[in-house]
């Protein structure tokens, strides 16, 4: 018996293990939704790969994958012909726009997607399910249909303390394309180190970019390590550095708001600011320039800046705002000047318009907050009465006593009356359903 099932447990596992499913399918984010069958498809070396014209960088990244992560040679085909195709599909999830579908099948394997972030987070999936198995290179079959949950997916380096270097900062990057981050927050500069060459001001980083040693433990220490730090990029390392992120989609850094503002006022002269070393679509990035432009007129300057999104709001603040738009102003207008979400903006008139100035009072969730004077009375150790405070309560616990009385007696009184009442109702109704026979006899 103990033989038999052996043999079966042993047989379940070999079965299970041959075949992909959703709890073993290890992909970071995991996607929206996942379709497994049963199966697996195997890469071959010399693959055949294919796009559409759209997405002729996006096959450069697919080819530069396969050899480099899997040793795969690659052949580039027509779509049609290919055994990975990167499809152009512009109905596909149009209110998604990063969004991609990912079809693995017995013929082929197919990313499709409208835009080219799409397909390049379509690429980074097929990364991780690639597979070694018995000397070969597999992925299970299914179709993955996936979108960002979060529209900000950010990694934050701090360097103002400690320098990592062009190398680390560019593998930082390739993990953040791996896991479909879009937002690289980089800090470079901070009273502890300044990281960034500014040729006007070259000491910035011949003094502030070195140190003799480290402070240890914590703050306002007296222990350091003995062993000298720093280190900093040169403008040629950081436009490095911006290039290698724009070539991993959806990596983007933001302008500042100096060269925001210098590109307006070039602009205004009829001439485009020169642009960096990234951009890659020059018509586009004119167009932004002219959206600065626009943005500035109707409004002012400051609207160019970024503003930090964690202010608390008083109530009289917010309702000058929603006071302007009530006036005349528009929402976008208004809540560009001030360097907030117009979405937030019409929020709050929403709830002005139904409950009034409350309704921009922020109130807190949960249970009240207890008074500080409770706070501080121990409940473990309370404090003897005196002789007047003992009589008080004995007084206040018999008026407790005879009000619980008085309130049983009352709800006995109406409980009576309600019986009576309904007696009374349903010798009305059989008095008249006697008279109504009476009548038919008649």
């Amino acid at each position: 018996m103990k033989k038999v099932l052996f043999i079966c447990v042993t047989m379940l596992l070999i079965c299970i293990s041959g075949k992909a499913t959703e709890r073993n399918l290890l992909l970071i984010p995991y996607p929206q939704q996942v379709s497994i069958k049963q199966g697996n498809y195997n890469l071959t070396d010399n693959v055949k790969i294919g796009a559409d014209p759209l997405f002729t960088q996006e096959l450069k990244k697919l080819q530069e994958v396969l050899t480099e992560d899997f040793g795969l040679k690659s052949q580039i085909v027509k779509p049609s012909k290919a055994d990975i195709s990167l499809c152009y599909d512009a109905s596909f999830m149009q209110e998604e726009k990063e969004a991609y579908q990912l079809e693995v099948t017995d013929m082929k394997i197919t990313i499709r997607a409208q835009m080219a972030t799409g397909i390049f987070y379509g690429i980074q999936s097929l990364r991780q399910l690639i597979k070694s198995e018995a000397g070969k290179w597999i992925i299970p079959k299914l179709t993955i249909t996936d979108y960002p949950a979060l529209s900000w997916r950010s990694f934050m380096l701090d360097e103002g303390r400690y320098f990592k270097g062009e190398k680390v900062v560019k593998q930082i990057l390739d993990e953040m394309a791996l896991l479909k981050m879009n937002v690289f927050q980089w800090h470079l500069t901070d009273d502890q180190g300044w990281r960034i060459e500014i040729k006007k001001y070259p000491r910035l980083t011949e003094i502030g970019a070195f140190r003799d040693s480290t402070q240890m433990e914590w703050y306002e220490s007296h222990h350091y390590d003995g062993k000298p730090h720093g280190g900093f990029y040169t403008q040629t390392q950081i436009r490095s550095i911006i290039k290698y992120a724009s070539e991993r989609q959806g990596i983007f850094m933001r302008y500042t708001y100096e060269f925001k503002k210098k590109a307006v006022e070039l602009y205004r002269q009829g001439k485009w600011i020169d642009a960096p070393n990234d951009i890659i679509n020059l018509k586009n990035f004119h167009d932004m320039i002219v959206r600065w432009h626009h943005l500035e007129e109707s409004n002012t300057s400051d609207c160019l800046k970024h503003y930090g999104t964690n202010k608390k709001w008083s109530p009289e603040e917010k309702y000058e705002l929603v006071a302007r738009v009530i006036a005349g102003d528009t929402i976008t207008s208004v809540a560009y000047t001030v360097g907030i979400n117009s979405g937030l903006l019409a929020q709050w008139i929403r709830k002005y318009k139904i409950w009034g100035y409350n309704g921009l009072v922020g109130r807190r969730k949960g249970r009240k907050p207890k008074e500080s004077a409770m706070k501080k009375m121990n409940i473990n150790n309370p404090r003897k009465l005196n002789e007047s405070e003992y009589e008080e309560l004995i007084r206040l616990r018999a008026e407790i006593t005879y009000i619980k009385a008085e309130n049983e007696a009352i709800k006995k009184e109406i409980a009576l009356r309600e019986e009576r009442e309904a007696a009374l109702l349903k010798a009305k109704k059989q008095q008249s359903s006697k008279n109504s026979k009476k009548k038919d006899i008649c």
